[in-house]
């Protein structure tokens, strides 16, 4: 049987964290002329989030007729357990952005208190406010998804998912590679569509993510024979060198669809564990590469104008991704020190309140 669940959340870490790299090297392409199409990876961000709803889903045990109340607590869920990184994040965007910009102190304090429709991400859904971390189209496009897939996939399960997900998927796709060359839209509004394009993207791949979900459950129940090891251990080294080969050759294509699928495939042989990467990564706890590819991804976007700015001042072009990385490294550490703080206080603060709660 191939069913190895521990080694499916280490994969989820580690692939997790080469997505992550992958897109702060998009961010920078024009300047280091790496990974031109690497806003495909965000794809994959979205995949393993509908991989772990459904997850989710198969664990909940509470009644489908609390359907409105389980959605919002599963939303709250993933929100907090983002909020302790988003908000230092969002709040070292504003201050770099107003060091580097000169920004007088009344726009300053304007721009704190409309932060808060990055903090909780409603970006895609119209909400005027300050977005400085650059991925907050991303986030709420995301949030936006789940809002709408949890429940019908709370409800209707793999009838949902298999039955109407896989022509939704396909029919997104197509669309945006019919009518925009390409899938990495994320601000143009669609000519008949009542939201932007960057929420179908994050829709198409969370339910590609379900979809991944009960492949990976198939393929986990079958056994494989020692070719069919070695087969997929092949398809996997031919497909993730193909895939970063063609990130880098091809940045934009309407053949985008055709990336996203082998992508698909690539995560359903490693989340099933037959693969030489999922077998290395047995007992290996690598919780900490999925924290910090969250973090990576928070805190770059603001970064690529400074690192500019200390190479043209320095004059050492060649050592523009050494200053890029240790900029953010250096966020990254912060937002993770304050963030673990930011936990513990609330926990406090939730402990008292049961105290109080309990002597009332």
């Amino acid at each position: 049987m191939i069913n190895q669940k521990t080694n499916r959340s280490c994969y989820i870490d580690l692939i997790k964290f080469i997505f992550a790299v992958t897109i702060v090297l998009f961010h920078v392409s024009s300047e280091t002329h790496v990974f031109p199409g690497g806003r495909i990876a965000v794809e994959g961000f979205f995949m393993i989030t509908g991989f772990l709803m459904m997850k989710t889903v198969e664990k909940q045990q509470a009644p489908v007729e609390a359907l409105g109340k389980d959605t919002v607590h599963f939303l709250w869920r993933k929100l907090s357990l983002l909020l302790p990184y988003l908000i230092p994040s969002a709040l070292i965007a504003l201050i770099a952005h107003a060091c580097f910009t000169k920004m007088a102190i009344v726009p300053f304090l304007k721009n704190i208190s409309l932060l808060l429709f990055e903090v909780i991400p409603m970006k895609t859904e119209g909400f005027v406010g300050s977005y400085f971390i650059g991925i907050s189209w991303y986030l709420s496009s995301m949030f936006l998804a789940l809002m709408f897939l949890y429940p019908l996939c709370r409800k209707f399960g793999s009838k949902f998912i298999l039955s109407v997900g896989i022509p939704i998927v396909l029919m997104i796709y197509g669309y945006c590679s019919y009518k925009f060359g390409h899938i990495g839209i994320v601000e143009e509004w669609g000519e008949y569509l009542p939201f932007k394009t960057g929420s179908l993207r994050a829709i198409a791949g969370c339910l590609s993510g379900c979809i991944l979900y009960e492949a990976v459950n198939g393929l986990s129940k079958r056994e494989l024979t020692r070719t069919g090891n070695v087969l997929f251990i092949l398809l996997e080294a031919i497909g993730f060198g193909s895939f970063f080969f063609i990130l880098q050759k091809y940045p934009h294509s309407k053949f985008d669809y055709l990336l996203v699928f082998v992508l698909f495939f690539l995560l359903l042989i490693g989340l099933s564990g037959t693969t030489w990467i999922g077998r290395k990564l047995k007992g290996l706890n690598l919780r900490w590469l999925g924290t910090w590819s969250t973090l990576f991804v928070l805190n770059h976007i603001y970064w690529i104008k400074i690192a500019k700015w200390i190479v043209e001042k320095t004059g050492t072009p060649n050592l523009f991704l050494l200053f890029y990385f240790l900029l953010i490294a250096i966020s990254s550490a912060v937002v993770w020190t304050v963030g673990k703080l930011l936990i513990l206080l609330g926990r406090k603060v939730l402990k008292a309140l049961f105290r109080t709660a309990q002597k009332a």
